[in-house]
């Protein structure tokens, strides 16, 4: 907009004189003036000390007819406002500014002419080169911009970009131009032809042919129609010449074929070896094909047969084209080997890794996931990188290369009563049981098993318990009975019956009846049994001995008799067994016959506390000949009875005849009590 400008600190107008002709001149001329000086008093106050004494200049007036306009006045040098007033110019004509100082340079006015508005001078930055203070650029039209006056030098600070606001360039492929944005970001597209130094040119498809007329044409490498041999004699169609022709002359029927022309045709197309070029085969390759001009770079043949510029790869070129998948000598790691980049780019097997593959090579010491023992206690784990790490066995044990659960031929307790070995494997066996045994510190010990129940002692009052180390711990029941291996009250009542019976008791089973049938008539509880032996039977078979201690009723209250049963069947009872089921005073035997001094072994006639029995100490049976026919008979001589009235032997039996004789008196029509004992 503002022309020609010389900036320097003592100038005297802001926009200098105008000259020119007609109306539109002098419009442009006051327009231009009424704008700065809007400006510049909007800008600079009486008070500012820089624009005091500063005012704008006058306006130059332009003349109807006359050539040149007048000249604007300056105002007073020095303000930052001062300057000339706008120029008018003429149809034509350029206007020309006066020069000025302040804070802009001289510059030129608005002119107008038939071809454009525009100042005089060359172009200059919106910042001046060198001295005073700041110049305007100019409007390009038929004369290039203004020049700035001189100032100070400044750097703008710009973001990172991709490129320079306003900087072109070709793209890779060469096809698409591109302008940098104003964001810094490259835009554009493909050109029609060719891309040059960041512009579309050309005019045609490198190659491609037409005809000028007559003129065979064809396209060259820069875009640009060139003329291809003479022009043709007949006529030229496709960028060739048909028809007819003068003998011995060529032409390219295409990029890459050669007519001649014989008696004045032109023959039929003969290949090039390369490329047709101005009516002659020649060239040293195939128009587009392609070549390896190094292991990384590609050649493409123009379309003259030459070989043009080169191209990287990104990996390899091979066979004449850009491919591969790595860079040649490249090293990798899958799946623990070691892969190798190949001359044609090609990922190769290079080894298989020992151990690790890692960082591109094989490495380490050992397989990641193996294990080893390091000692007996503690193991040791490959990493991922094949390096050995301790680990700790919670177990303490390591077996095989691992944590175990035991150490082989380890034992341990399971319970009081079985116990686990661990196997070759390091885990512990399935429970075995100690037989008959204990288990305690870690293996089978002792002499009975903790879970067998607890009994008691045979004919006493003492319980009989195996602890944990298997050892048999006898205890007694003080006061007590035992019954089933327990201490307690567990007495057992004993009567003579208040009835006597003869040598025919029906047997054992009937002896045992009569003592339940009496016993449950006298209110006595449980059930009885006879102190009676036969020929097969003893007190011990037919006996449970449980419980205690052995007591009889009396009036005044249960008496013990016995602690136990071995004071019992051991004539070591503490008093008389003379009591029947309803606590009454029980009644006395009556041998039949009631004198017989030859069979009478029972201490003669004046005992006469007899009861049946046949047992002797320990329950044992007395004789096995003497029963009465086992408690059956009443007319056999022989039957053996007990005396209930000593303490200390009223369990010893006596003899009296035999059984196999009959022809003396029968003993066996006796009268005499049975004694029941509870069980």
């Amino acid at each position: 907009m503002f022309g020609e400008r010389n900036g320097n600190d003592l100038g005297t107008n802001l926009l200098g004189e105008g000259r020119g002709r007609g109306a539109l001149g002098r419009r442009l001329g006051v327009a231009g003036a009424i704008a700065v000086s809007l400006l510049l008093a909007a800008s600079c106050s009486a008070e500012d000390p820089i624009a005091a004494g500063s005012k704008v200049g006058t306006m130059g007036e332009g003349s109807e007819n006359a050539a040149t306009g007048s000249t604007g006045v300056g105002a007073k040098p020095g303000g930052v406002s001062s300057g000339a007033g706008f120029g008018s110019g003429g149809t034509g004509s350029l206007g020309k500014g006066g020069s000025g100082s302040g804070l802009a340079g001289s510059g030129a006015s608005f002119g107008t002419a038939t071809g454009g508005i525009g100042g005089s001078g060359a172009a200059g930055p919106i910042v001046g080169e060198a001295g005073g203070a700041l110049g305007f650029a100019g409007t390009p039209a038929t004369a290039a911009a203004g020049s700035g006056g001189a100032g100070v030098a400044m750097t703008p600070m710009l973001p990172v970009t991709e490129c320079m606001p306003g900087e072109r360039r070709c793209d890779p492929t060469g096809k698409a131009a591109q302008i940098c944005s104003a964001a810094g970001s490259w835009e554009g597209g493909d050109c029609q032809f060719l891309c040059e130094a960041g512009a579309c040119s050309g005019v045609c498809l490198p190659g491609s042919r037409k005809c000028d007329g007559q003129q065979p044409e064809r396209c060259d490498d820069a875009g640009q129609w060139v003329t291809d041999g003479e022009p043709c004699m007949a006529q030229c169609e496709q960028g060739a010449c048909t028809g007819a022709c003068k003998n011995g002359a060529t032409q390219c029927a295409s990029t890459s074929a050669l007519k001649l022309c014989m008696n004045g045709q032109w023959g039929p197309e003969m290949a090039c070896e390369f490329a047709c070029v101005d009516q002659m085969c020649g060239g040293v390759c195939d128009p587009q094909t392609t070549r390896c001009a190094s292991g990384t770079e590609l050649e493409t043949c123009n379309s003259g047969g030459q070989w043009g510029a080169r191209k990287s790869c990104d990996f390899v070129c091979n066979n004449g084209t850009c491919g591969g998948q790595c860079t040649p000598g490249q090293t990798r790691c899958t799946n623990n080997q070691q892969d190798r980049c190949s001359a044609q780019g090609q990922w190769e097997k290079a080894q298989s890794c020992q151990f690790v593959c890692e960082n591109d090579g094989c490495g380490g010491v050992c397989r990641p996931g193996e294990t080893r023992c390091k000692s007996n206690t503690a193991s040791q784990v490959c990493n991922s990188r094949g390096q050995w790490e301790d680990k700790a066995c919670s177990s303490n044990a390591c077996v095989n290369g691992a944590c175990r659960s035991c150490q082989p031929e380890a034992t341990k307790c399971e319970s009081s009563t079985q116990i686990r070995e661990c196997n070759d494997n390091g885990e512990w066996g399935a429970p075995q049981e100690c037989k008959n045994q204990a288990c305690s510190g870690n293996r089978c010990v002792g002499s009975c098993s903790p879970s067998q129940a607890p009994t008691c002692k045979a004919l006493s009052h003492h319980t009989i318990t195996c602890d944990a180390n298997g050892v048999l711990r006898e205890t007694e029941c003080v006061n007590q009975g035992c019954q089933n291996g327990k201490c307690g009250d567990f007495k057992k009542y004993v009567f003579v019956t208040s009835e006597a019976y003869n040598g025919d008791l029906g047997g054992l089973a009937g002896a045992d009846s009569k003592c339940n049938t009496l016993a449950k008539a006298g209110g006595m509880p449980g059930t009885y049994k006879a102190f009676l032996a036969d020929t097969n039977n003893d007190i011990n078979s037919r006996f449970s001995f449980a419980g205690g201690p052995i007591v009889q009723k009396r009036p005044s209250g249960d008496q013990i008799i016995a602690e136990d049963w071995n004071e019992v069947l051991n004539a070591s009872i503490k008093a008389n067994l003379d009591r029947d089921e309803r606590g009454n005073s029980a009644p006395f035997g009556v041998l039949q016959p009631k004198n017989d001094d030859t069979e009478d072994f029972c201490g003669g006639s004046g005992i006469t506390a007899f009861v049946w029995g046949n047992v002797m100490g320990g329950g044992k049976i007395k004789d096995t000949a003497n029963h009465c026919g086992n408690w059956t008979k009443e007319n056999l001589a022989g039957a053996m009875f007990g005396i209930r009235t000593d303490p200390r032997g009223w369990k010893h039996t006596c003899r009296q005849g035999r059984d196999s004789d009959t022809s003396v008196p029968s003993y066996c029509r006796s009268k005499a009590p049975l004694i029941c004992f509870q069980q």
